[in-house]
């Protein structure tokens, strides 16, 4: 399901998402979350359940109640892992406010062919879920998502920054950028004693 993150005026966040049926559903999050758990509550597996129930259940039926104590529940302990300091945000480096109008794209892969992807600028938190062959399409279907005064874009693939490109480099070949976040992926891996994840045909790409 499509989904997003708002903050409220009173430092909590809204979760907005829109149901198969094209229904729009809005839930109070609590407040103080950091940068970093937002990100980590879009793109959490705990999600998919929580969704697949509120398929199943309409606003003041009983199940409803499940789904929001399970959001509350997720973002509490997501608030627990990724706490914000003295009211501020306390996330690490790679999750650190950045200057506008400098968006921030972060790519996941959950699977041989279903993608995460999450964008961050100002106040507002998109992520989807979807099929995709490589990471350049899902580069694609992030950028489509910012809006035009987004003029740079920090990319982050599988947890790692690969680096801060103008925007419209990015939407002449996102090929390249996709590119340079797998090498550099790949190259912290190898750095660091792990072996890099496979990497298929056709485009670049590597497991989660």
């Amino acid at each position: 399901m499509p989904k997003k993150l708002r903050s409220a005026p009173d430092g909590a966040s809204v979760l907005e998402i829109e149901t198969s049926s094209g229904r729009l559903r809005r839930y109070l999050l609590p407040a103080g979350m950091s940068t970093a758990a937002r990100l980590a509550f879009l793109s959490s597996p705990r999600l998919a359940p929580i969704e697949a129930h509120m398929e199943e259940c309409g606003r003041g039926e009983d199940g409803e109640g499940a789904v929001i104590f399970a959001l509350h529940k997720l973002a509490m302990d997501l608030m627990a892992r990724f706490p914000a300091a003295d009211g501020g945000d306390a996330s690490p480096p790679a999750l650190a406010p950045l200057p506008l109008p400098v968006a921030r794209v972060v790519i996941r892969q959950c699977s041989p062919s279903v993608f995460v992807y999450c964008t961050h600028y100002l106040d507002e938190f998109v992520c989807r879920e979807e099929r995709l062959d490589s990471v350049d399409e899902a580069l694609s279907a992030a950028l489509a998502l910012l809006p035009p005064e987004a003029g740079a874009v920090e990319l982050s693939y599988e947890g790692i920054v690969s680096g801060t490109y103008p925007r419209p480099i990015l939407d002449r070949d996102p090929v390249r950028a996709a590119s340079d976040a797998v090498r550099t992926k790949a190259a912290i891996d190898e750095v660091c004693g792990r072996e890099p994840p496979p990497r298929r045909g056709g485009g670049p790409m590597s497991m989660f």
